[in-house]
């Protein structure tokens, strides 16, 4: 309280009265029932940014109850259950727009990486999102996905595969095929679906792929197959298949 005794006396009388009555205002019952229910009332609920659902489909799912009171609307459970029912959301944001909207964000799961799995002579492919969350699984081989062997389900692992995918964007690698993260950390990279480089762990990776990414492409034909063993920092060697 210190810090008062620095204004003016008329000064600190006007805050004090002005503090107390504001607080006297608003918690006056009937002030109270105005804003529940008059003021911040939904009467508008609107969805954006999905073109795999309709309006309709989401709202209905929602149930956000028109005439309720804005502030009553659990937004983080809808953004929690609607990714969980809608297959192809990948995130949502529930917004209180005030003084009466209720506004739906979503952000649409884009069929993106795939993981084959072989059992005997059958082979079946999952399909993830752009953010690893799966979407389904099917017996054909997809078209135009990026293949990915890791386990999910360990955070590292995760966390390297996402690093890896922004890596080799950022090397200038576009016909990537496949990438392997094993839960020990090695990683190995599948180019063009005919040359496998080994890039060892996560050290020095970035001079890893630039070496790995000359040979690729100023020194092996486009028939070219075999493995670059490019696990020390220090060389890359190309291996062709025999």
């Amino acid at each position: 309280m210190s810090e008062f005794k620095t204004y003016h006396p008329i000064v600190n009388f006007t805050y004090f009265v002005f503090v107390i009555g504001f607080s006297c205002f608003f918690m006056n019952p009937i002030c109270l029932f105005i804003s529940l229910k008059v003021l911040f009332i939904v009467r508008h609920v609107e969805m954006e940014g999905s073109t795999r659902y309709t309006q309709e489909e989401i709202i209905n799912y929602c149930a956000i109850p028109l005439e309720e009171n804005i502030f009553k609307i659990d937004t983080l459970t809808l953004e929690e259950n609607l990714p969980l029912e809608f297959t192809y959301v990948e995130s949502a944001d529930v917004q209180r727009r005030l003084p009466d909207k209720i506004l739906v964000k979503i952000v649409d799961s884009v069929p993106t990486y795939y993981h084959q799995i072989t059992e005997g002579e059958l082979s079946t492919y999952t399909i993830y999102s752009q953010g690893f969350k799966k979407i389904t699984s099917q017996a054909a081989a997809p078209d135009g996905l990026m293949g990915i062997s890791a386990n999910l389900d360990n955070e590292q692992t995760r966390t390297t595969l996402m690093s890896m995918i922004q890596k080799i964007k950022t090397a200038g690698y576009e016909n990537v095929s496949c990438i392997a993260v094993k839960d020990s950390g090695e990683i190995s990279v599948i180019y063009d679906n005919r040359v496998t480089v080994q890039l060892g762990t996560m050290l020095d990776m970035d001079y890893k792929l630039k070496m790995s990414f000359h040979i690729l492409t100023n020194e092996l034909l486009e028939t070219d197959k075999g493995v670059i063993d490019s696990t020390q920092a220090g060389s890359a060697v190309f291996q062709p298949e025999s």
